[in-house]
């Protein structure tokens, strides 16, 4: 990656955090998150049209997808899943996991759509963003 898209993702990592968390203040989020939220981890890029229209970052050594974010203008569209499947077909292994803010009701009903199952439920939350709870989902 170049410096340019790093930009482009940290733009799209703010814009979509901003309208999926919708509950929490925008002042919260800042462009440099992006960097913490992904290191250590294989980061794969979806582009359309030569813009980039959404990322999955995934811990390999857990098998976990640790980001999948879809700029709000392209979702609907079958990205996030391709960049799931992309995932697997580059590393990531089964039986995976991730979590999902339970609030996310959009995201929680992708994923079981797609075949994850909540492997615990409204798990306690203690980040420094939200102490919102999440859903552990597991895809077997």
């Amino acid at each position: 990656m170049v410096a340019d898209d790093v930009d482009a993702l940290q733009q799209l990592y703010m814009a979509a955090r901003i309208a999926t968390f919708d509950w929490l203040p925008p002042k919260l989020f800042k462009l440099e998150d992006l960097q913490k939220s992904i290191e250590g981890e294989w980061v794969f890029v979806a582009i359309i049209d030569g813009e980039i229209a959404g990322f999955c970052s995934i811990w390999l050594i857990e098998n976990f997808i640790h980001n999948l974010f879809v700029a709000p203008n392209s979702q609907g569209g079958n990205i996030g899943k391709s960049l799931i499947n992309y995932a697997f077909a580059h590393g990531l292994k089964k039986p995976a996991r991730l979590k999902c803010t339970v609030k996310n009701t959009n995201a929680c009903g992708f994923y079981t759509a797609n075949g994850w199952v909540v492997e615990q439920a409204n798990v306690e939350n203690n980040n420094d963003l939200s102490d919102d709870p999440y859903h552990l989902f597991v895809l077997t």
